[in-house]
């Protein structure tokens, strides 16, 4: 991968409909990292509503319209729709794809003639096992690691209690049908409470991880799976 030179922006997209997700959150961490570099990184999400100041983020976001800059580098995530990449979709400009679920990575290569329209200049993969799929299944061989780093974040000092966690934005039915049956199944169920990790800043995700003694996951096509080591 050619790496953002001095004078060149790295713009990372973020998603529709993406939450205070731990894609966002590594979107935001890669971006500090080039600023802490002396870069011009960014976030920019085209609607208000895709992003929150109660995130915690520290990095600079561009809410809407944006003014596309010759030698600009565009990171998008596998969820973006090609339709809306190719609105960049400039020579003078680099379009990145960032793959932090390869079971989502069809919806921005919905088939092979996709990576030459979308000028694609290199793929991004966060984990060894996302490398390894895009390798296998897509004949991609010339994509770079750039591995997760987990932040410890929790207080170790911080006593369990009786209460499961869980982030239900994308399972709400499932949710909502392990939690009764539970409550139904096993007597002692009825003693936890339960707390809905949902549109909040990353210190306090992890405060309360820390505080639960059981976290519920509800997805298991991850490409990595970071809610449930943190």
């Amino acid at each position: 991968m050619e790496p953002i030179a001095a004078g060149q922006r790295g713009i990372s997209m973020v998603p529709r409909d993406s939450g205070a997700s731990g894609g966002v959150i590594t979107l935001s961490d890669h971006a500090q990292v080039l600023l802490c570099a002396g870069l011009d990184a960014s976030l920019l999400a085209r609607r208000e509503a895709y992003i929150s100041a109660d995130w915690g983020m520290e990095v600079p976001v561009h809410i809407g319209n944006f003014q596309v800059q010759s030698g600009d580098v565009f990171v998008w995530p596998e969820v973006s729709r090609p339709s809306t990449i190719m609105q960049i979709n400039r020579p003078d400009v680099r379009n990145v794809l960032f793959v932090q679920n390869h079971f989502c990575v069809f919806q921005a290569l919905p088939d092979y003639s996709t990576l030459a329209r979308l000028r694609l200049s290199s793929i991004i993969a966060s984990s060894e096992i996302i490398q390894k799929f895009l390798h296998r299944y897509l004949d991609l061989s010339n994509v770079t690691l750039i591995s997760y780093a987990i932040e410890n974040l929790c207080d170790n000092s911080i006593s369990k209690i009786d209460q499961i966690s869980l982030m239900p934005r994308k399972r709400v039915f499932e949710a909502a049908f392990i939690k009764k049956m539970l409550r139904r199944c096993f007597i002692d169920a009825a003693k936890y409470e339960w707390f809905e990790i949902d549109d909040m800043a990353h210190s306090q995700v992890m405060n309360n991880l820390a505080r639960s003694k059981i976290f519920l996951s509800l997805q298991k096509m991850e490409g990595f799976g970071l809610p449930a080591l943190e």
